[in-house]
């Protein structure tokens, strides 16, 4: 059985990848935290590296590379990884501005929970979808706010696709 698509709007999702593009550092995920570690010879093994990784007080930002977050928590949604922190313009600090996927906002969406669980499990997750993604697409495709971009799940997958918006009709026959 396949798990269900999440899907975004462009338009929601242009001002987390213009934050990114614009940010001089981004944040790191758990593994690229990991990575730098034992890239770097501050860690030895994976042991090593999950013991440094919780350093709360470690500026992390060396370690991160751009791309807009996507998280499974309370909701289902994209984030900038861009620091500082893109703040939410509608409820300020320390809000950050999200894009929720269609069905997946816990403020508007019922049945929130049930389309988080089946994407991302009980528990909450995080991946990072790579900066480049995002600007093919804008070169490939020149994007409308209309658009989408559809996040499906295999087993040991992630497939993250485009769908621009089906053109409404101008001049069909009218309804009286």
């Amino acid at each position: 059985m396949s798990k269900p698509t999440l899907s975004f709007s462009w338009g929601d999702l242009r001002p987390l990848i213009e934050h990114t593009r614009k940010a001089a550092k981004w944040q790191p995920t758990f593994a690229e935290r990991i990575d730098y570690l034992l890239q770097s010879g501050e860690a030895k093994n994976e042991d090593e590296a999950f013991r440094v990784c919780s350093d709360p007080e470690r500026d992390w930002s060396a370690a991160g590379s751009p791309g807009i977050f996507l998280v499974g928590d309370r909701g289902v949604y994209m984030m900038s990884s861009g620091l500082p922190d893109l703040i939410d313009p509608a409820k300020g600090s320390p809000h950050r501005q999200v894009a929720y996927a269609k069905g997946a906002d816990p403020d508007a969406d019922p049945e929130w929970y049930d389309l988080k669980v089946a994407t991302f499990g009980g528990d909450d997750g995080v991946d990072k979808i790579p900066l480049d993604f995002f600007t093919s697409v804008e070169a490939e495709h020149s994007p409308s706010d209309d658009d989408w971009v559809h996040v499906s799940f295999s087993q040991n997958r992630m497939e993250i696709t485009f769908e621009k918006a089906r053109p409404v009709k101008k001049g069909g026959p009218s309804v009286r």
